[in-house]
């Protein structure tokens, strides 16, 4: 029983350091980080689906998070974001969960005090819904 010790604890080890080389190899393959590029702007614009207009909304970023006023109704939690220089501008991912409602992808392309882009809703058991957005920028941290 004592030897049983000292190769359960190598496999342990092994499987440790093995997961943080696969951590690692997926850092060094993705372009995006967690950043706070964006924090203190705040989006209002336009949602539409399939190209009927479905209402307005609120984008912003506090703290290192998405907020989407929309998906505050059905529970939708801020997600961190993520976000890389792209065409002159930013692009800015996010996921927001919600237990009953699924989660909701956004990507949006932030340019000259704009937002454009989609956010998709996955819902268990259900087709991904996409949804458009697009609209300006009410807050900016830049201006005094």
């Amino acid at each position: 029983m004592t030897e049983l010790f000292p190769t359960v604890r190598t496999l342990v080890l092994m499987g440790a350091f093995l997961l943080s080389l696969t951590g690692l190899a997926q850092t060094d393959s993705v372009a995006t980080t967690t950043c706070h590029q964006a924090d203190g702007r705040t989006y209002r614009g336009r949602v539409t689906h399939n190209g009927i207009m479905e209402g307005n909304t609120e984008l912003s970023f506090r703290d290192g998070a998405c907020h989407l006023r929309v998906g505050r109704g059905w529970g939708f939690s801020p997600g961190q974001y993520a976000c890389e220089q792209e065409s002159g501008g930013m692009r800015v991912t996010s996921r927001l969960e919600s237990r009953s409602q699924g989660h909701l992808n956004v990507d949006v392309l932030l340019l000259d005090g704009t937002v454009d882009g989609h956010f998709d809703w996955e819902k268990p058991g259900q087709h991904a819904l996409r949804f458009d957005l697009s609209g300006r920028i009410q807050v900016d941290p830049t201006v005094p």
